[in-house]
């Protein structure tokens, strides 16, 4: 019985190990946890968002975002407020780093 516990015990370690290294549910509670200035998008989630361009100042907050259906951009001209396009677009020559080809952006406030 205690073979089955310790057992039961492992499966369940490996499958949480497995879980946040296959998420970015690790990185992204530290980016929140860490600056009161980050956040995740209302559309994406703690599991998916993935910070793809980080800031060059002391800031550390994202620049750049994507998740599994789109791509974000946190605005420096505008306070609290963020844009978001669909990864399937039709923007000419589309850059997910680079605001200015996305062409059907929608803005957004924090």
């Amino acid at each position: 019985m205690k073979n089955k516990k310790l057992i039961l015990i492992g499966f369940t370690l490996s499958i949480l190990l497995v879980f946040s290294l296959a998420t970015n549910i690790i990185s992204n509670s530290w980016m929140l946890l860490t600056d009161n200035a980050n956040y995740i998008p209302e559309e994406s989630n703690l599991l998916f968002f993935n910070p793809t361009q980080i800031d060059d100042g002391s800031g550390g907050y994202w620049r750049y975002g994507e998740d599994l259906k789109n791509y974000y951009y946190f605005s420096t001209e505008k306070e609290k407020t963020y844009f978001l396009i669909e990864k399937n677009n039709d923007c000419v020559k589309f850059s997910k780093l680079d605001i200015r080809t996305w062409c059907a952006a929608v803005e957004k406030s924090i």
